[in-house]
């Protein structure tokens, strides 16, 4: 779990965040709130790098060292990775079918890129309200499904068709998260 936005205690050692890791979560929660309100009110097109830091009393600089895109500041989303602990629980979990192990895991990618759970109906909200946004959340999922090829390939190695149900797991997972997540944007972002 990312230390930047974990709410009031470091999960991974159950202790308060440091002055610095609150400083680094108030800092990105300042850039996103800054990003969300400036895109509701003149658009995403209209909304500049430039108005978020400077609605978020932070630098250029700074932007980019929480942000990579406007898009992304707006989303309150990072770069997929994958969870070691999910991974991890992927590769031993051999009670489940591989297509549950793959949602599973590809959830926690997905999760990932949310350092702040707390925000994921508001993205639902925004993406819902400026809809060039859905681009951006398509390319995300996209970046976590790459992410999980590999690992796909590596489990299905001895299969002669392993290239075909590595595309097909990754289809039919994101698929389930896609419907998942229309229902209800909380739903990605359980353990469950």
């Amino acid at each position: 779990m990312c230390t930047i936005c974990t709410p009031a205690y470091n999960a991974q050692v159950n202790e308060p965040l440091t002055l610095r890791e609150r400083n680094r979560r108030d800092a990105w929660l300042a850039i996103h709130d800054a990003a969300a309100d400036l895109a509701l009110k003149h658009g995403v097109a209209l909304t500049t790098v430039e108005m978020i830091a400077e609605r978020a009393g932070v630098s250029r600089r700074t932007f980019f060292n929480y942000f990579a895109s406007k898009e992304d500041a707006i989303l309150g989303v990072q770069e997929p990775a994958i969870p070691e602990e999910a991974l991890a629980e992927f590769r031993s979990d051999r009670s489940a079918s591989l297509l549950e192990r793959t949602v599973q895991l590809m959830a926690a990618v997905m999760r990932s890129t949310t350092p702040e759970p707390a925000i994921l109906q508001r993205r639902s909200e925004l993406v819902e309200a400026l809809p060039e946004l859905h681009r951006r959340m398509r390319r995300l999922a996209l970046s976590a499904e790459e992410a999980l090829e590999p690992i796909l390939r590596e489990e299905l190695a001895a299969k002669v068709d392993g290239d075909e149900e590595v595309q097909a797991l990754l289809m039919l997972a994101g698929t389930i998260l896609r419907f998942a997540y229309r229902r209800d944007p909380r739903a990605v972002s359980c353990d469950d």
